[in-house]
């Protein structure tokens, strides 16, 4: 919570319900919403993964309220879930997609929503969803609005991502967790097959950019507020609550540890309230997104700013296949800090380096040993070469550098990729220990180690070919190259 926020005077907000409707036009007839109080509670079983639980729950709600409503709110129900999921600390992104549903048994094809989505007014023309990056599920809240999906109520689309078709490149970055423009999402409901198609370019922010979810955001943003309050109290239920630990959503954990036993009132308007109490053991009745949880950065002494500030590093460069960097399919730099930063991760409390922290934080992945573990490609990151050194840049910041003189062979790699591996960590085996033979073998232990220890970060750059270096003045004096 940000410290310069106070707590203010109760100001009237609204429930779930009683939001402003966005329409969304159809040649068929939408229905109503629809969940039952048995379909929520399946959610609870053990069977569920903690993960798929959290989730889940949020949408299943937020149906279960709606009941009774009509069906075609998808803008509505993915605003107010992509708040509700923010406060969760879980990043889910409304985008707008078109649909066709495939009905296996008839091969009947239906096409929804639109390629090029708009607004008249209040009316949104197209559909949406959300899009949830980390775990890259699909979820369809207002899906059974269609009737093809509705006659089997089975609540909403809550899927594992399964590319149908797209490029390599579409494929490559939804495994990564990007939803790119033009992809194509296959989710299986039954004998339907549900083939979600991202818009193009110039209309993926078109839902929750709309003029009237503009003016509407606050009341979303406190809808969403509810509806995360909501799914806490179950969250923390004592059959419930050791399976919420297990899903790795550090939020959640801190949200039920602050909230404890806490007692929930609901006022007039529909806001649910904690009644907490402060250090001096005064009496508080917070909202949900005023309750004070743990910062998620990791706690960084002052007197090791300078080691953080450090870009010099040990670096090597290695091909795909090396036994280094057992698993990589890219040309690799591995970047090694000279010192380390041992600190406490604030999200699940588990021992970490200060400088992978920051480098994760920036966009980069947590490289776990899982070989197979996708890493996120960062497109406006760089790499710097002069023939000497080797920068690591991010927009004008540098992050690290090192000596080396590439191979002729490690370039042309570089370039028929594209894209080139980087690998930062102070234990990834590239410096040798003073006075000690350093085998390959030896090198890959190393890098396992720091990888397992949760101490290394990864991720894909663009390989950009070197700028021309300057052919001699005299040269320039002619016209001839680019000399400086």
């Amino acid at each position: 919570m940000p410290e310069s926020r106070k707590r203010k005077p109760k100001k009237k907000s609204t429930p779930l319900r009683s939001l402003p409707p966005v329409s969304v036009p159809g040649r068929y007839s939408a229905g109503t919403l629809k969940l039952s109080d048995e379909r929520v509670g399946g959610l609870l079983s053990p069977d569920v993964p903690p993960d798929l639980l959290i989730e889940a729950l949020p949408a299943a709600l937020w149906l279960n309220v709606m009941s009774g409503q009509r069906a075609n709110v998808c803008v509505d129900g993915s605003m107010i879930l992509h708040f509700a999921y923010q406060q969760l600390g879980i990043v889910a992104e409304p985008r707008a997609v078109d649909l066709v549903i495939h009905d296996a048994r008839t091969d009947r094809r239906v096409f929804y929503g639109r390629p090029d989505p708009w607004w008249d007014g209040t009316t949104f023309h197209g559909h949406c969803i959300l899009w949830l990056p980390g775990s890259r599920r699909l979820i369809d809240a207002t899906v059974e609005q269609y009737p093809e999906v509705r006659k089997y109520r089975l609540g909403p689309i809550i899927g594992r991502s399964v590319v149908a078709r797209g490029t390599e490149e579409q494929r490559e970055a939804v495994a990564r967790g990007e939803l790119v423009p033009g992809s194509h999402i296959g989710v299986k409901r039954e004998a339907l097959m549900l083939l979600y198609t991202t818009v193009s370019e110039q209309f993926k922010d078109v839902v929750a950019d709309g003029p009237l979810v503009q003016e509407t955001r606050e009341l979303y943003r406190r809808a969403g507020v509810n509806l995360a309050s909501t799914a806490l109290q179950y969250f923390r239920h004592p059959e419930i609550v050791e399976r919420v630990k297990l899903a790795p959503y550090p939020r959640v954990h801190k949200l039920i540890e602050a909230i404890g036993g806490a007692k929930v009132q609901v006022d007039k308007s529909g806001d649910m309230w904690f009644k907490l109490k402060n250090g001096d053991g005064e009496d508080l009745q917070l909202r949900l997104d005023d309750v004070p949880v743990p910062d998620d950065d990791p706690r960084v002494p002052e007197d090791v700013a300078d080691i953080m500030a450090d870009v010099e590093t040990a670096v090597r460069a290695v091909l795909a296949g090396s036994r280094h960097v057992k698993g990589s399919t890219f040309p690799t730099l591995l970047f090694e800090p000279q010192r380390g930063v041992m600190v406490q991760r604030q999200s699940d409390w588990a021992p970490s380096e200060a400088q992978a922290e920051a480098i994760i934080r920036a966009g980069f992945t947590r490289y776990l040993p899982i070989q197979d573990i996708p890493v996120h490609h960062l497109a406006h990151w760089y790499l710097k070469y002069n023939g000497s050194m080797v920068e690591l840049w991010e927009g004008d910041g540098i992050w690290a550098r090192g000596r080396l003189s590439l191979t002729p062979e490690w370039i042309d790699a570089a370039e028929a990729a594209g894209r080139v591996q980087v690998i930062y960590g102070v234990k990834i085996g590239v410096g040798s220990p003073v006075g000690a033979s350093f085998s390959e073998d030896d090198r890959q232990e190393m890098l396992q180690l720091g990888r397992a220890a949760g101490i290394v970060a990864s991720a894909t750059v663009p390989w950009r070919r070197p700028a021309p270096r300057a052919q001699g003045g005299w040269l320039k004096r002619l016209g001839i190259g680019r000399g400086k």
